[in-house]
């Protein structure tokens, strides 16, 4: 029993430690570090203008997130992050696909726009699941789209960095 509880603590301290060296530095790598957000910019009278945002949290932070307008990609979305898109009126799918080796299927949206109007798209992101076994861990997220009113996007855009 002595053994093991030894094993349990050096495993412990070796991953705390390991944490307060590596996890500080993710963030750093995949956190949106453009402009800070100001204000709205008005879209030209026949397009709308398209911000898509994800706010600056732990899960999914690792990564920059892959976005499609259309089936064509568009620049990843950082942690923290937004992008803002002028898309013509008329039908349109903003996906969020999957990475590389990820299972399942990603997100999408269909929106239908008119000339001269916004649209605010939050793509969200939760832990589910954390599984321990031994010194083997998995997490699972949930990923969700939030299509959000000018009021309450502007309260959250204005603590975000463009992407």
């Amino acid at each position: 029993m002595a053994g093991f509880m030894k094993t349990l603590i050096v495993t412990i301290f070796f991953y705390s430690l390991y944490g307060c060296i590596l996890v500080p530095l993710i963030p750093i790598m995949m956190t949106a570090n453009g402009d800070k957000f100001v204000q709205l910019e008005e879209p030209k009278i026949d397009k709308a203008a398209v911000y898509i945002f994800r706010q600056l949290k732990l899960g999914g932070s690792a990564y920059c997130q892959p976005i499609s307008i259309d089936g064509a990609r568009i620049p990843c979305l950082k942690n923290g992050g937004y992008i803002r898109v002028e898309l013509p009126q008329g039908e349109h799918v903003i996906g969020f696909p999957k990475r590389a080796l990820e299972a399942g299927k990603g997100l999408e949206k269909k929106v239908r726009i008119e000339g001269g109007s916004f649209l605010f798209l939050e793509w969200a992101t939760a832990l589910r699941d954390v599984i321990l076994i031994g010194s083997q861990g998995s997490v699972t997220m949930t990923e969700t789209i939030y299509e959000h009113d000018k009021k309450a996007a502007l309260l959250i855009l204005s603590e975000l960095k463009e992407s």
